[in-house]
């Protein structure tokens, strides 16, 4: 299996996104994940997009959806974490995703934990 690099998240629009994360090549569909939550300010369009990601067959797109998602609830308020902890919940049953997904949600309760002592 060929590993997927990354050579940073690029400037992208709304449209470009959508288009391209039609495309059938997983490496496409990763990279775009990666430039969108980088590079766009509608970060409730952000979550929506990289939870449809969470179901993708391919375990690369979707492991990429979970970390961003991680990503996400860091940059957002309480709240989020909530929002981001139902949608992992949603696909913790695909055993291809499940070290990534317990990653994101010890992040998430440390998080937790950090801002109940703070």
């Amino acid at each position: 299996m060929k590993k997927m690099e990354y050579d940073g998240a690029k400037p992208i629009s709304k449209s470009e996104v959508e288009e391209r994360l039609k495309s059938s090549n997983p490496e496409i569909v990763s990279k775009t994940l990666v430039d969108l939550f980088d590079h766009l300010d509608d970060l409730k369009w952000v979550f929506k997009t990289l939870r449809g990601h969470l179901t993708h067959s391919d375990t690369w797109v979707a492991g990429t959806a979970v970390r961003l998602l991680g990503e996400y609830a860091r940059s957002k308020d309480s709240s989020s974490v909530d929002q981001v902890r139902g949608a992992l919940v949603m696909v913790s049953h695909r055993e291809d995703l499940s070290g990534a997904i317990e990653d994101v949600i010890e992040d998430l309760d440390m998080m937790a934990t950090k801002a109940d002592r703070d």
